[in-house]
């Protein structure tokens, strides 16, 4: 596979409460398209530094580096068509491997990028398929800012214990108030639930973030569970790779 292109996409700077970091996104796409290449001799070429949501301009509440999907398409065209000028051989395909659910919009334009770059082009949706039981809390997803992602976290060393404690201790005596404070938690919770119509976009049941934030509600709390973490992760890589596989087979 040294001719497979692989770049990493996430979100900039985005709201996930203190626990997490703002780049979280970034951080997990660049370490999956790390590990991604590592295992199949891919290359690696870089991180496209676009921040965009399927949601549109309300996005701009809790990600700051928002910019329209149209303009991050664009944007990710050239920069791969700039790239591959610099490529010494012929590539063979184009992987972008994402951190952050809202840029999903990339996948009904594989066609359009496809076309415009002139290579096939994969986008893999983040933590598609990835789930794992947890003994107290059954299933577990990677939404926003949620268990999941919380542990996911932990294992790759990038959570603020001391702040998970303090969300948690909030959490425990008035959930709504932890997420009027936190807005972005458990599936941008405070949007979801309290935001007003103005958030109606995020109330869509195939994104799964009021689902996410009622669940805090009534557990009042936010797991971050190593174990759970990895086997999220290691689930994420492993559909990662076989998507990569049957798509340049």
């Amino acid at each position: 596979m040294k001719n497979v292109l692989v770049y990493s996409i996430g979100s900039l700077n985005e709201g996930h409460g203190p626990a997490l970091p703002s780049q979280i996104d970034d951080i997990t796409a660049i370490k999956t398209a790390a590990l991604v290449c590592e295992r199949t001799g891919a290359a690696y070429r870089g991180h496209l530094p676009f921040s965009s949501d399927r949601v549109g301009e309300i996005a701009r509440d809790w990600c700051p580096a928002f910019i329209e999907p149209d303009k991050a398409t664009a944007g990710i065209i050239e920069y791969i068509r700039n790239d591959l000028s610099a490529w010494p051989a012929k590539a063979s395909h184009i992987i972008i491997i994402s951190g952050h659910g809202g840029n999903n919009f990339l996948k009904g334009q594989e066609k359009h990028l496809s076309g415009s770059i002139g290579l096939p082009v994969l986008y893999t949706i983040p933590f598609e398929g990835a789930r794992a039981s947890h003994g107290e809390y059954g299933e577990i997803e990677v939404g926003h800012a949620g268990h999941g992602e919380h542990s996911v976290a932990v294992y790759l060393n990038l959570l603020d214990r001391g702040n998970l404690e303090m969300i948690n201790e909030l959490a425990a005596s008035d959930p709504r108030k932890a997420l009027e404070k936190w807005k972005p938690l458990s599936g941008l919770g405070w949007y979801v639930l309290f935001g007003g119509p103005r958030y109606e976009p995020l109330r869509n049941p195939k994104y799964g973030l009021l689902i996410q934030a009622e669940r805090f509600m009534k557990e009042r709390r936010i797991i971050a569970d190593p174990d759970l973490g990895r086997k999220l992760f290691s689930q994420n890589l492993e559909n990662t790779l076989k998507r990569i596989e049957d798509f340049t087979r």
